[in-house]
């Protein structure tokens, strides 16, 4: 199939579940040139918000380093926060360490934020999870944002509500 017909198959381009389907039983490398458009349902709040949105999950864990560069732009553009919490929470936690080696700086910039999402703490979590950056790092951040953390619930069971 070209890049036309597979953008067809994306339920936005009224794909629908039956789309999606036949996208994930062709799987990757062969859908590379579509993955942005993949990657734009992560956008979606609540997410997954439906069936059709953990298919997307399913397609978007087996890419692996056939996507690896599109990954690393979603995760550095200073934009897109939602789409950045699925990647980091969802995703690619279901890579193996060794894809997730050559966007490794990508994800540990993450670390160095404070999100809505909690971005950061997903980063943490990746990078210690998957062995990532020799353990150093990545724990002495977990002290930080522990503590950080911490403090911030501390203001929060503090306030008095009139």
């Amino acid at each position: 199939m070209d890049k036309k017909e597979l953008l067809r198959l994306i339920p936005e381009n009224g794909g629908g579940i039956e789309g999606i389907t036949v996208l994930k039983g062709i799987g990757y490398p062969a859908l590379k040139p579509i993955t942005k458009s993949l990657m734009n349902n992560l956008e979606r709040t609540p997410f997954p918000a439906n069936e059709i949105d953990s298919v997307i999950v399913e397609i978007l864990s087996d890419g692996g380093s056939s996507i690896v560069e599109e990954v690393e732009i979603a995760l550095t553009v200073p934009r897109s926060p939602q789409k950045k919490f699925v990647l980091i929470s969802q995703i690619l936690p279901n890579w193996s360490t060794e894809e997730l080696k050559p966007i490794e700086g990508a994800i540990y910039n993450l670390v160095e934020g404070f999100s809505f999402h909690g971005i950061d703490v997903w980063a943490i979590k990746l990078l210690i999870e998957k062995g990532l950056d020799g353990h150093t790092e990545p724990l002495k951040w977990l002290e930080f944002k522990k503590e950080n953390y911490a403090q911030k619930i501390e203001v929060l069971n503090g306030i008095r509500i009139p």
